[in-house]
């Protein structure tokens, strides 16, 4: 995957909706919300994305897509696109807690 900062945008299987900004840098990746940061690594193996990411709270509502959690991680495999990523996955040990993210590179990185 490209390093660079991605736009990202994510829904649950409840249909709640998110966005929120990710540094993508060799083999790690970093960003957040407004209410949540996000802290994880990647891999690109034969074409295919798997990320695993770590949410936490760090202020105001405890409002994630998946509704009052303060922490969770999630699982994620997916593909590169033209213009990002596109992942799905679940929250670990959680298989009906499903999640989507769409990833679109919006700079380079420094």
């Amino acid at each position: 995957m490209n390093p660079g900062i991605y736009y990202v945008t994510f829904s649950a299987a409840t249909t709640d909706f998110g966005w929120g900004l990710v540094v993508v840098d060799n083999g790690k990746l970093h960003g957040g919300d407004l209410s949540y940061l996000y802290r994880g690594r990647y891999e690109v193996n034969a074409g295919i994305l798997e990320a695993s990411i770590q949410v936490s709270h760090y202020q105001g509502a405890l409002n994630s897509v998946f509704g009052p959690l303060k922490s969770f991680s999630l699982i994620l495999v997916g593909n590169l696109t033209q213009t990002g990523f596109s992942l799905s996955g679940h929250v670990e040990g959680q298989p009906r807690m499903t999640i989507t993210i769409l990833g679109e590179k919006k700079a380079d990185l420094v």
